[in-house]
């Protein structure tokens, strides 16, 4: 098994220059209007709220960035200074007061035990793998994955985090090496992995909202 652990500070550093990257909204009234295109009088066509993640790209277009959220379908534009990335926030330093852990582990991936979908439409390429139990495979590009994440412990003001195995036991061929622990507002953790099998890459990020897990965020944009 895989095991990783960091010790982080939590310190926040202002907004950056955004290329492209995973972001929170920066707004008073707790939720931002996503226009159609980049401008004030464009249709509003969803909203962003507090505690969403999505990625933007800084397309240069007088203030505003593109963003979209997989999790929610929204896509279109908000202006910038309505938006906080995550790395923004300062990651981890050896000289800290308030001390934070992340372990995570993986095993190896077994059939046993789980209902595995196919699709067979293909006469030239095979069975191709779309589902196991039911649900999208995160991590493979068709095939069967050789490791699934086991186990995720976050441990914030030396008090557990409870976090369900539904977080994180779906989630195969997990890279810890890409381990990455921001603070935001509010006592809030954004645990982010970026995994892959190569074709299948994906980053997932797990919320912690004061010492409780509060939700994960999953995109096929490795930022």
């Amino acid at each position: 098994m895989k095991y990783v652990v960091l010790s982080i500070i939590l310190l926040a550093i202002g907004f950056t220059s955004i290329a492209q990257s995973f972001a929170i909204i920066d707004d008073k009234d707790g939720y931002v209007n996503v226009r159609k295109e980049p401008n004030g009088k464009s249709p509003v066509v969803g909203k962003l709220l507090k505690d969403d993640i999505f990625n933007c790209i800084d397309n240069g277009k007088y203030g505003w960035v593109h963003i979209s959220n997989q999790a929610t379908g929204v896509e279109g534009f908000v202006y910038k200074n309505r938006i906080f990335l995550l790395s923004g926030f300062r990651k981890w330093s050896k000289n800290m007061k308030n001390r934070i852990s992340v372990s995570a582990t993986s095993k190896p991936f077994k059939i046993e035990g789980h209902k595995l979908n196919y699709d067979k439409s293909c006469k030239n390429c095979g069975a191709v793998l779309t589902t196991i139990d039911g649900k999208y495979i995160w991590g493979t590009d068709g095939r069967i994955p050789d490791k699934v994440i086991a186990s995720l412990i976050v441990i914030q003001n030396s008090l557990p985090v409870l976090i369900p195995k539904s977080a994180f036991n779906d989630l195969y061929e997990p890279n810890f090496s890409t381990l990455q622990v921001f603070i935001g507002k509010d006592n809030t953790l954004y645990v982010q992995l970026n995994n892959s099998d190569g074709a299948g890459s994906y980053s997932v990020i797990w919320v912690i909202k004061n010492n409780k897990y509060l939700k994960r965020y999953l995109d096929n944009y490795f930022a």
